[in-house]
């Protein structure tokens, strides 16, 4: 189910109004920046609408592992950018590769072979 699709919406700007007289219009940038501060009032949260670009490019590489798809959506000249800025490992890729190297430091539970 496309969200757009619920408002009859026929392009892909990704701060939209979705109440009142310009529903369906572009959010200007003052909009988005009152509803992100609202957001962060109502939660205790610091959360900017950038973070959502960082979040989009780690989570396309993630499911991808094609950097240059990503460099590519996000607009980038330079991989380098990418892959410096916007693409960081999960959580779970961390702990997975943490695991497989714990016992060169001789470290964590013993595994038996």
């Amino acid at each position: 189910m496309n969200l757009y699709d619920d408002y009859n919406l026929d392009h892909n700007f990704v701060f939209v109004k979705l109440l009142g007289k310009n529903s369906g219009e572009p959010m200007t940038y003052s909009d988005v920046y009152v509803t992100f501060k609202e957001i962060e009032r109502k939660n205790g949260i610091h959360i900017t609408p950038h973070l959502f670009r960082h979040t989009h490019g780690t989570i396309y590489y993630l499911e991808t592992k094609n950097i240059k798809m990503v460099q590519e959506c996000l607009g980038h000249s330079q991989v380098q950018t990418t892959i410096n800025l916007y693409v960081h490992p999960s959580y779970g890729a961390i702990r997975e590769n943490w695991e497989k190297a714990a016992h060169a430091f001789k470290i964590g539970p013993k595994i038996d072979n």
